[in-house]
């Protein structure tokens, strides 16, 4: 590489691209024990769905870390700086604050298409949740409504939008890494 045999865009290319096969081999590994230990009765294509949405987040991930490693100078500095991201990431994807609220910055976190696509892929199809009934804390009666409780959409296109915006998340990330990659090999002259 250093010699001048690839372009940096190939190379970079070519990493981002062997990164994929294992993020999503990664993704249905870590998913098979939750589904092994849990056994959800809705079949196999649950698992396929499910394991899709993880492998598309581990996707995004990496080039989120491509774009730390890339924007920062040491591994040390992208590492430290990494938190206050994730954070931010964490905090619009909707796992600690309502959604709603912040109607327009979720969409630049990677947690919200994720947790929003694997959510949906869950509860939309359960049509019946039992619960003792309990005027202090009233219960939600089916999938729908967990879904509406938590503001996420329920409408059919809903997966397929959030595994976009995963994908359209990792192409962004992967956008700038390089371009930050190509600033650095020409102020340095090598890579």
């Amino acid at each position: 590489v250093g010699e001048g045999t690839y372009s940096l865009s190939a190379y970079y290319v070519a990493v981002v691209l062997s990164f994929i096969p294992m993020a999503f081999f990664k993704g249905y590994v870590f998913f098979s024990v939750i589904y092994g230990t849990v056994y959800y009765a809705r079949g196999f294509m649950l698992f396929l769905t499910m394991g899709l949405v993880l492998g598309l987040s581990a996707v995004t991930a990496t080039a989120y870390g491509l774009f730390l490693s890339s924007f920062f100078e040491t591994d040390t500095m992208a590492t430290e700086c990494a938190a206050p991201f994730d954070l931010i990431f964490l905090i619009f994807g909707g796992a600690y604050y309502n959604v709603d609220s912040i109607p327009y910055l979720k969409y630049f976190s990677l947690f919200f298409y994720s947790n929003e696509a694997l959510m949906y892929n869950f509860w939309i199809n359960v049509d019946e949740i039992v619960c003792p009934e309990n005027l202090d804390h009233p219960c939600v009666q089916n999938g729908v409504e967990v879904l509406k409780r938590g503001s996420f959409k329920t409408a059919e296109y809903t997966y397929w939008v959030d595994c976009l915006g995963l994908l359209g998340l990792a192409v962004v990330f992967n956008a700038v890494a390089y371009y930050f990659i190509r600033k650095y090999v020409k102020r340095s002259g090598y890579y």
